[in-house]
């Protein structure tokens, strides 16, 4: 996020981990912007004033009096949110980390993404831990993806932390890809 690499972080949990990230890198939670269901109608102009870096809530948070994560709720999330993840991906690329596919309603939304024209410009890339749970729509969306053209992967991680930290360590350096990296 320091370096605009990771502009839009979109979320389906309810902990504080971005903004605790964000306080610690910042050293203010001012730097971040979130969106939530609470506040979904300014998803679009936060989207448009570019206002990174940018967390979307994309599910109830426990501290709100309505949680809204209901297995209803879940598969109609709330429709300015849902568009706006869909309008984006003609923008960016998109790293999923630590998600299983398992919410109906988010998986819908990457699938209508694909099928707009230009979608994930910079990739689509699926990272799981070896063992963890991958719902099958996961795969589906991935190969749909590729058949249109995006490049787009499953990738398997050892854990998340030291794959983003690497990720990040080279964005300082601005080398993303070795010669040596092919055989990993």
């Amino acid at each position: 996020m320091r370096h605009g690499h990771a502009r839009v972080l979109w979320t389906t949990n309810f902990d504080a981990l971005v903004a605790d990230s964000c306080a610690h890198v910042y050293d203010t939670t001012s730097a971040l912007t979130t969106v939530d269901l609470n506040s979904a109608d300014q998803v679009r102009p936060v989207l448009a004033d570019e206002r990174w870096p940018i967390e979307i809530k994309l599910h109830g948070d426990f501290r709100f009096r309505q949680l809204r994560n209901t297995g209803d709720e879940l598969r109609h999330q709330d429709a300015s949110m849902r568009r706006a993840l869909v309008d984006l991906s003609s923008r960016f690329g998109l790293i999923v980390c630590g998600y299983s596919g398992r919410d109906d309603s988010v998986m819908e939304a990457l699938n209508e993404a694909v099928l707009t024209d230009g979608a994930f410009p910079a990739g689509l890339f699926w990272l799981s831990r070896r063992n963890d749970y991958r719902a099958p729509a996961v795969q589906q969306l991935i190969d749909h993806a590729a058949r249109r053209g995006v490049e787009a992967a499953t990738v398997t991680v050892e854990n998340f932390d030291e794959t983003l930290r690497d990720l990040a360590v080279r964005g300082e350096s601005g080398v993303w890809w070795h010669e040596e990296d092919q055989a990993t």
